[in-house]
């Protein structure tokens, strides 16, 4: 992903979000009507913060579909194993029936191996429960990857550099993981109505319109500083203010929570005994 946030920042780790919003608010405000220079730290303040939502949100969702696949893997391989039995004791049923004078029995049995075989050939829940498992150690893979990178995220001096790297790479690896395996990125029918979310959610899009609605937000910010600053009516100047107070507390909120909190709702709820 080529992130949308691509400002050139330099803030601390610790950066107070409120205390920043507070000098963008007051930055130039009060001149002589020259138009001010916003500093370039100002641009886009919370970034770093941001960006370590961003990671923390993509590990929860490789997290969620690694799971997944791995619990269509289980089912899978939970039904090629019955069918297996199931056709194994069929056929040493068949081996001692000519023994016994029950035709009807012999017919049965015969027709219920036959429907076995034919019901796990059509099925292919053999291949499935392999080929499901290969696409969950990918995520798995690529889950432990983002997991190290967020451990070292802290420490890394060029955060800005290091994290739109990253999350290029793993846009790139989530495109390879479709397209290699384009085929089964569909989950059974019965799995998607469990976790609807996880299923269906491109989690890079979503940054991505995040990100879009960030920028445009503080965009806005700005331009309102500026506009209250040249308000000559008191009520214009009112409703000014109120929408400023609004886009602050809007820019305040974490607009990653409502993802992760879906994406941690499915994995509690249907998920976290997948575990692998």
């Amino acid at each position: 992903m080529s992130s949308i946030s691509s400002y050139e920042v330099s803030v601390d780790d610790d950066f107070d979000y409120m205390k920043r919003l507070d000098e963008l608010e007051s930055a130039g405000s009060g001149s002589s009507g020259s138009e001010d220079i916003v500093p370039v730290s100002f641009k886009n303040p919370f970034k770093n913060k941001t960006d370590t939502d961003e990671l923390d949100t993509i590990r929860i969702y490789l997290k969620c579909k690694r799971n997944a696949f791995h619990y269509a893997s289980v089912h899978n391989g939970t039904n090629a194993n019955l069918l297996t039995g199931l056709s194994m004791l069929l056929s040493g049923c068949l081996v001692f029936m000519p023994f016994f004078t029950i035709p009807h029995v012999i017919t049965t049995s015969s027709a219920a191996l036959f429907l076995s075989i034919c019901f796990s050939k059509y099925y292919r829940f053999d291949i499935y429960h392999k080929q499901y498992e290969t696409v969950s150690r990918k995520y798995a893979a690529l889950h432990s990857n983002v997991e190290s990178f967020l451990a070292k995220f802290v420490y890394m001096t060029d955060k800005h550099t290091a994290f739109y790297d990253k999350v290029n790479e793993i846009e790139q690896k989530l495109h390879w993981i479709k397209e290699d395996n384009r085929d089964i990125m569909i989950l059974p029918h019965f799995i998607r109505a469990r976790i609807p979310f996880v299923s269906s959610v491109d989690i890079i899009q979503s940054i991505h319109g995040i990100e879009i609605e960030q920028n445009s937000l503080r965009s806005r910010y700005r331009n309102l500083k500026y506009e209250i600053d040249f308000a000559h009516e008191e009520q214009r100047s009112k409703q000014l203010k109120a929408m400023k107070k609004k886009i602050k507390e809007t820019l305040k909120r974490n607009n990653y929570t409502d993802i992760k909190e879906k994406l941690d709702k499915e994995y509690r709820d249907s998920l976290i005994q997948f575990d692998c």
